[in-house]
């Protein structure tokens, strides 16, 4: 009964965070992940980037993000093959932001604003490399999902990052079907199978 009253507790506190509330929250969690695994010698390693998957599950709409990535093809995938591409995609950022995630630090990220539009919102921030002597804007896009907000798309330097994959993935696609782009999805994050 306790564990049920935290759970909606939580959950109240939750859905009254406004969008950059949640990402200073997401960024927070990230940060004491990498901090866990920094002090175990272990950044980089499976248990890291799983345990990062888990933080980033409650703060991205992967499914949403996996559709704007696929584009065009996502609707010729059967539903199996959309789950284990939106895994794959998941892992895939996992892995190519552990590098970047585990040199940043709160102070190398500086929110700048939010904006809301109804169920939409975009969250800027600026962040810093190691010496602070350059920046690169990002532009968080979120969407009010079961009445908390998920990041959809990153903008970096205002290039999308799903628009980005979508060209990527289509390309791979139509040149080598379905199993030449899983494939190519498992070869970024080290699964030769």
């Amino acid at each position: 009964m306790i564990r049920v009253l935290i759970s909606l507790l939580v959950c109240s506190l939750w859905a009254d965070l406004q969008p950059l509330g949640v990402l200073e929250k997401a960024l927070d969690e990230i940060l004491a992940t990498n901090s866990k695994f920094a002090a175990e010698g272990q950044v980089g390693s499976e248990r890291h980037v799983s345990q990062l998957l888990e933080v980033a599950k409650a703060y991205v709409d992967f499914e949403e993000m996996a559709r704007r990535s696929f584009g065009r093809i996502w609707a010729v995938f059967s539903d199996e093959q959309k789950k284990e591409a939106q895994t794959l995609l998941a892992e895939v950022l996992a892995r190519t932001y552990v590098g970047n995630l585990s040199r940043a630090s709160r102070n190398s990220v500086k929110f700048l604003s939010q904006s809301l539009a109804g169920d939409k919102a975009e969250v800027k921030s600026e962040v810093a490399d190691k010496d602070f002597t350059q920046k690169a804007l990002l532009i968080y896009r979120l969407k009010k999902v079961d009445s908390r907000w998920q990041v959809y798309d990153v903008l970096i330097d205002n290039v999308s990052l799903t628009a980005n994959y979508r060209s990527e993935f289509a390309s791979i696609y139509d040149r080598r079907g379905y199993e030449g782009l899983i494939q190519e999805l498992k070869n970024k994050v080290g699964n030769k199978k």
